[in-house]
């Protein structure tokens, strides 16, 4: 039986923890008995530019792990704006957006040369243009777990309880201990609000 590939995207900005989130999510995979590839697009060269991680898993070997326009089966938007660039490019009708609602203002936005657009426009948008859209705030939840750059831990919470993919919560629990060299304990609780954030959308899957 043919297993289309699970192509995970995670658009945010630097600082976020994209990368290891992503890093996170191919050993879990790997672990899983999956094939992985993972590429990671930088933008601007500091700090607050745009980060995506483009994560291709399947049961066989992955050429590239560079997702086709508009064939992203999973968008993690980390950062709403950034969430809705990788929509436009990268969504369809199947793909499912899990996305954080609290944005992290540009420079240009901050020093009143640019606007950045309202939450709730950004919502809207993103919604049209793929089948599921589902949004908590996962700033507020890493706050809540004692670090707030444990936003990551959250987002990948929230994709490991979604039940979008056939890896397991349990199966992140074991890996992230390995992979986390300190604050293990603060990583681990932003983990599991986010899985239970995401219950609110998956509990009648």
């Amino acid at each position: 039986m043919y297993h289309p590939p699970i192509r995970i995207l995670i658009a945010g900005v630097g600082g976020q923890g994209n990368v290891l989130a992503s890093r996170i999510i191919g050993w879990t995979a790997i672990e899983s008995g999956y094939h992985v590839r993972i590429g990671d697009v930088f933008g601007a060269a500091q700090r607050g530019g745009s980060v995506q991680s483009h994560i291709t898993i399947d049961v066989r070997d992955v050429i590239s792990p560079q997702i086709p326009y508009y064939k992203a089966s999973i968008i993690l938007g980390f950062e709403p704006l950034e969430a809705l660039r990788a929509c436009i490019k990268y969504s369809n009708q199947e793909c499912t957006v899990i996305m954080n609602s609290k944005p992290i203002y540009p420079v240009d936005v901050l020093t009143g040369k640019s606007r950045y657009p309202d939450v709730s426009y950004i919502i809207d948008k993103a919604s049209r243009l793929c089948r599921n859209l589902w949004v908590i705030d996962a700033s507020d939840l890493s706050a809540k777990a004692g670090n707030p750059a444990t936003l990551n831990m959250v987002m990948l919470g929230a994709l490991a309880g979604s039940k979008l993919t056939p890896i397991g919560v349990d199966s992140y629990r074991s890996i992230i201990p390995k992979v986390l060299r300190r604050l293990v304990d603060e990583n681990i609780k932003a983990f599991e609000l986010g899985v239970e954030a995401i219950s609110t959308y998956t509990s009648s899957r």
